[in-house]
């Protein structure tokens, strides 16, 4: 289930919905038993929901494996606060996710934990790509085998640490920044939209920013602080670690929409593109294949596809071997 089918829940069950979201929400209900089956769950607990219940948010994340049905109650009673209203239902959306996984009802793919000491909250991913809410509705898309960590904001700053790739949609508050923090850098901002990629050695990462500006200075360096706006690249520099401003690529966000694209692009560039989104290694041994350019869009295609397409294209073979893929001319 999505996060918005989540706040779809919530209103209607609080009698908020609005006549177009009543339209979509029955349009959702009717797609089939297992939605109504949902619904009919979800929709028990909130009546035998307990409204006295003041658990924290940590006390609800360790009571969810031994109690579900409790939990579910607090989410619903803290709907009634007017301090969880002021989130947007994002803390609904962190706490029923966990749930919805004690429950086994297969509502969510991001897997929680939270330590009660520090009141720190870690998000991970496996093998596929999901999004989020932070607590101040701050958006947040993970990459497969990514983790972020976050406390409650309640300070004078947001701050997260991030392990692998995200795309962050930041809720501007210019009262508190909002930063991110890798292995190798920190990036701040007040309301913006980017995309982090941190994974292992320095040298893999990277920021692009899609909207807004960004403060991006290493760890290591600090005073090689600089800033990026809307459409900017940069990497830190493998030997100073400063950071560098590069031409943007337009497939930066492939892993979160399933959409590649390729304009007069060189075949040696589209085999890079591929190898990474794919995590693969697509290899075109021939300098002069490499050198034939290329104009297409691959939206949520497998591997097998894609190659396929070239292989039409310019008259190609396929072999492969492991996790190699090679393509030559028949």
């Amino acid at each position: 289930m999505q996060d918005h089918h989540w706040q779809l829940i919530a209103k209607q069950l609080k009698g908020e919905l609005t006549p177009s979201e009543q339209d979509e929400w029955q349009e959702w209900l009717d797609e089939n038993e297992t939605h109504q089956t949902q619904y009919e769950q979800a929709k028990t607990l909130w009546q035998e929901k307990n409204e006295d219940s003041h658990l924290s948010d940590a006390q609800f994340l360790q009571r969810i494996q031994s109690d579900p049905a409790l939990a579910w109650q607090g989410i619903m009673s803290q709907i009634d606060t007017p301090q969880r209203q002021r989130t947007s239902y994002a803390w609904i959306y962190r706490v029923a996710a966990v749930v919805a996984l004690a429950l086994g009802l297969g509502w969510a793919s991001l897997h929680y934990t939270t330590d009660l000491l520090s009141d720190q909250t870690r998000i991970q991913t496996s093998d596929g790509t999901d999004s989020t809410y932070l607590p101040d509705s701050t958006r947040v898309w993970l990459n497969k085998h990514s983790t972020i960590t976050y406390g409650d904001f309640k300070g004078e700053t947001r701050e997260v640490t991030l392990d692998g790739e995200a795309f962050f949609e930041v809720t501007r508050d210019e009262h508190k920044p909002f930063i991110v923090t890798t292995n190798h850098a920190k990036i701040q901002v007040l309301g913006t939209s980017f995309n982090i990629n941190s994974r292992g050695a320095r040298t893999d990462e990277s920021l692009t920013v899609a909207s807004g500006k960004v403060a991006y200075s290493p760890l290591e360096e600090p005073q090689h602080r600089i800033e990026l706006i809307q459409n900017e690249h940069a990497i830190l520099n493998p030997h100073t670690g400063a950071p560098i401003k590069q031409k943007m690529d337009r497939n930066f966000l492939a892993w979160k929409s399933g959409i590649l694209r390729f304009e007069n692009d060189a075949l040696s560039h589209v085999q890079d593109v591929l190898s990474h989104y794919y995590g693969m290694t697509i290899h075109i041994p021939d300098p002069v294949i490499r050198d034939k350019r290329l104009t297409a869009t691959f939206k949520q295609m497998t591997v097998d596809e894609s190659i396929q397409v070239i292989c039409n294209l310019y008259g190609l073979q396929k072999t492969q071997q492991d996790n190699t893929i090679t393509l030559t001319k028949k």
